[in-house]
């Protein structure tokens, strides 16, 4: 029993060490990865304003208030 514990403590400390390994490997990455998503968000905000903005217009062209659902979203 004893045996197995300490294995199973060789083995954890193994895989913490791998895993700390891996975390300071990815921390250069980390500026890159942000800069890339702050980038897909500019990219992206104009085409969904656009989409949102064609969206609300069909409803109301087929007579639905979207006010109520607009208003609803805002909040969460």
């Amino acid at each position: 029993m004893d045996q197995a514990i300490g294995v199973g403590g060789k083995v954890a400390e193994q895989v913490s060490g791998v895993l700390k390994a891996l975390g300071e490997a990815a921390k250069p990455a980390i500026p890159v990865l942000k800069s890339a998503t702050d980038e897909a968000v500019k990219l992206a905000a104009p085409v969904v304003s656009a989409a949102s903005k064609q969206a609300t217009e069909a409803l109301q062209g087929a007579g639905v208030d979207p006010a109520p659902v607009l208003t609803a979203a805002k909040v969460r």
